[in-house]
């Protein structure tokens, strides 16, 4: 189940989530998703 990009990038908010783990194998996803983040990502050391 892929859930909606807004569904990934909210949570991103908060310190206490550092990471996000995608078993699609689409990278073009995990790019959308860290283009979504953009500064949010990096502020909390968000890695994907």
């Amino acid at each position: 189940m892929d859930l909606p990009l807004e569904s990934l990038t909210e949570p991103a908010r908060y310190p206490a989530v550092q990471y996000l783990k995608d078993a699609s194998g689409n990278t073009g996803r995990l790019m959308s998703v860290q283009n979504a983040l953009g500064d949010r990502g990096h502020q909390h050391g968000l890695r994907c």
